[in-house]
């Protein structure tokens, strides 16, 4: 109980701690040169990033030299249950999602909730964030509570053919699976624990967590009996010490880390520690997405890129604030990014998002580059998200808008506060939010973020310098880039940051309608994503945020 408190009371403490931001000017951690380097990395991205700096629109579709039909998925797997964690949505589940859809799972199986994740005090009260895995028993009826169970029935009921699911938690996402596992296990086949240490009991649970992982420790979930593997040099898996034993105890399946169905005789918890993950890499990476699929499946994947669906992709998804997840029950215009940057023609189509903030389900064109357009309910324009394009169907797209003191969560305020309040903006300038499905961005892993050819990532921003910045937490898992500093040039550093967030200084001009390019390269965690395109319009930040998903 004590780690678990450190664990989400610190995490969710720092919320009220990290206003001040941190400074750019360290030394690196090796003795480098810190911030010099950085001043030259600065002056070269400056010089790449000048104002009037003009992108070019999407190239053609890709092609697809393998499809892999929704209709031949394999109908004798579970649904699949997955419970995000704090400041997070469903969408961490997107890429593992797409992942399992190439190997033959049904995506649509695959579902997600949303629920307030964010408390107004670090201990977990005040207000705010939910109680998923609590059952409404009265007088007991916590804030959010029964909504795994709720969503368990939903999926049961559909797929009536089952009487259990496959349960997936990450981060404060796996306290209340330990919850309702406690409360419900006969319900959930296999239990898959990313990041979190709740205590399962006799469940079968696989349990993902890395050296890098929050706070720097691994974080596993423990029952009745462990067999543990910690990743090596060379990529693979060897068996170290169970709890309480002498030696190893190997699941069947061998010593890579892997377990043949469930999990083996052996134990009920296979614990599998990574090197190098960040905190969301764990619930989102290929290495993490392979462990998941030998456990439930007692085979390797026969592909470890994400390959094409069905053409046109199913697409549907929430519209909803960050972090408290208020359903935004508003128009949404889907547009095909074309050859006119900050096109006015018709959107390809238009739907609105129900009271539960849901919309779709959408039938779009695979491989081509689309905008979502975001309206609140009295048609006040939220701001534009940009996806790289949809191989394969997607059930799991959060169209993200900033929370506030009034959009009725306890602590819409409070998200505010520490996030999209320090957003600096001008009629001139764009504010671009960058995330990528598969994990947090890192830098000192090799990742590259370039605008219009620039370089923007740096050791300060999303590197070694970040990671040993305090109020980061768990990594970059969004990185804003705006001109902090309004002086009209790209000088990177840490303009500011808070959980899993982090500002830096790069100007992109919204003076003149034009297309930035953004391309992104995931570096050693994963070497196959390299310079992979999105174009985006320059619309200003006055007007609303530009967000980009690299899927």
């Amino acid at each position: 109980m004590r780690i678990r408190f450190l664990w989400l009371g610190t995490f969710l403490l720092n919320l009220a701690l990290v206003g001040c931001g941190s400074s750019s000017n360290q030394a690196t951690p090796d003795g480098g040169p810190g911030a010099a380097a950085e001043a030259g990395a600065a002056a070269e991205a400056g010089a790449a990033g000048e104002a009037g700096a003009v992108g070019t629109p999407p190239g053609a579709p890709a092609a697809c030299p393998v499809v892999v039909k929704a209709a031949d998925c394999d109908t004798t797997q579970r649904p699949i249950l997955f419970v995000h964690g704090t400041y997070s949505s469903g969408m961490d589940i997107e890429h593992m999602a797409a992942l399992l859809g190439s190997n033959g799972f049904c995506q649509d199986r695959i579902a997600t909730i949303d629920y307030d994740s964010v408390a107004a005090t670090p201990g977990l009260s005040g207000g705010g964030v939910d109680s998923p895995g609590a059952d409404c028993t009265a007088p007991n009826t916590p804030s959010g509570c029964g909504i795994i169970d709720r969503a368990i029935t939903a999926l049961l009921t559909k797929y009536p053919q089952f009487t259990q699911v496959d349960l997936a938690g990450h981060s404060q996402g796996t306290f209340h699976c330990g919850t309702y596992l406690g409360l419900h296990a006969a319900r959930v086949a296999h239990y898959i624990n990313f990041s979190g240490v709740p205590a399962v009991g006799d469940v079968q649970t696989l349990s993902l967590s890395s050296e890098r992982d929050l706070f720097g420790f691994p974080h596993h979930a423990t029952g009745t009996s462990v067999c543990a593997f910690h990743q090596v040099a060379d990529g693979g898996t060897e068996a170290v010490l169970p709890d309480g034993g002498t030696e190893a105890v190997l699941p069947e399946g061998g010593a890579d880390g892997s377990a043949t169905g469930d999990g083996g005789a052996g134990c009920n918890v296979v614990q599998v520690t990574f090197n190098h993950q960040d905190h969301f890499a764990v619930a989102a990476s290929k290495d993490s997405f392979v462990q998941v699929y030998k456990y439930l499946t007692g085979k390797a994947p026969k592909y470890t890129d994400i390959q094409c669906g069905d053409d046109p992709v199913t697409v549907e998804g929430v519209a909803e604030t960050f972090a408290d997840n208020v359903p935004i029950p508003g128009k949404i215009e889907i547009r095909e990014v074309g050859p006119t940057p900050r096109d006015t023609a018709a959107p390809t189509m238009t739907v609105t998002a129900d009271a539960l903030g849901h919309f779709g389900p959408v039938m779009l064109t695979r491989n081509v580059e689309y905008v979502f357009v975001g309206y609140d309910p009295s048609g006040k324009l939220v701001g534009w998200e940009y996806l790289t394009p949809f191989k394969r169907d997607n059930h799991n797209v959060r169209l993200l808008a900033p929370a506030s003191g009034s959009d009725g969560s306890p602590v819409g305020g409070l998200v505010a506060a520490q996030s999209t309040d320090h957003v600096v903006s001008s009629a001139t300038t764009s504010v671009v939010i960058a995330r990528w499905a598969e994990g947090g961005i890192r830098q000192d892993l090799g990742a590259s973020l370039k605008v219009n050819g620039a370089e923007v990532l740096s050791s300060d921003n999303s590197g070694l310098n970040a990671a040993m910045t305090m109020s980061l937490q768990g990594g970059v898992a969004a990185l804003f880039l705006e001109d902090a500093n309004k002086n009209g040039k790209t000088d990177l550093g840490l303009a500011y940051s808070t959980t899993f967030i982090g500002f830096t200084d790069a100007f992109v001009s919204a003076a003149q309608p034009a297309f930035v390019n953004l391309t992104f390269t995931g570096g050693s965690e994963d070497p196959a994503t390299v310079d992979v395109p999105v174009a985006i319009d320059n619309y200003p930040s006055t007007q609303g945020l530009v967000e980009v998903v690299f899927q």
